[in-house]
């Protein structure tokens, strides 16, 4: 995983060396790259439709066929496996159950919830959890104009 973000962040550094211009001309190209970021999820939305609705069939077609697994002339294979989806249902039994059996090491809280946890202790100024460590970083935001139509 580190190895893929030392590329991205050498592919990106590289890149910023041929960026040159005032900020009016930064800003505008960043617009567009903005734009054309919104068109490619826009595509990998309609994507996502179209592979859902291909495998919730194929879920019913196999099921019809009495089949788990095809082998396609390209050697691919397409099969339907069945996976549990947990969801939690009563959070303070969990945890004790994990305490249970020894998992207290295991839990730990999600990246979104300790990021949001620390930025709220940034801004208001207060300390930081035991064993957190927090660095500051510039953050770009991006207003699409609003259609005058």
């Amino acid at each position: 995983m580190q190895e893929q973000e030392g590329d991205h962040r050498d592919k990106v550094n590289a890149l910023k060396k041929t960026i040159v211009g005032p900020a009016s001309n930064l800003a505008w190209r960043y617009e567009q790259v903005r734009v054309k970021m919104a068109r490619i999820k826009e595509q990998k939305s309609e994507c996502q439709i179209e592979q859902d609705a291909y495998e919730e069939k194929l879920v019913e077609q196999y099921e019809t066929e009495e089949i788990t697994s095809l082998k396609l002339e390209s050697g691919a294979s397409v099969r339907v496996d069945v996976k549990p989806f947990p969801q939690m249902q009563d959070k303070e039994k969990f945890r004790l159950w994990c305490h249970c059996h020894g998992l207290e090491k295991e839990m730990h809280l999600h990246s979104s919830t300790t990021a949001s946890l620390v930025a709220l202790l940034c801004l208001t100024g207060k300390a930081m959890p035991t064993g957190i460590d927090a660095s500051m970083k510039d953050t770009v935001v991006f207003t699409k104009a609003k259609n005058n139509g």
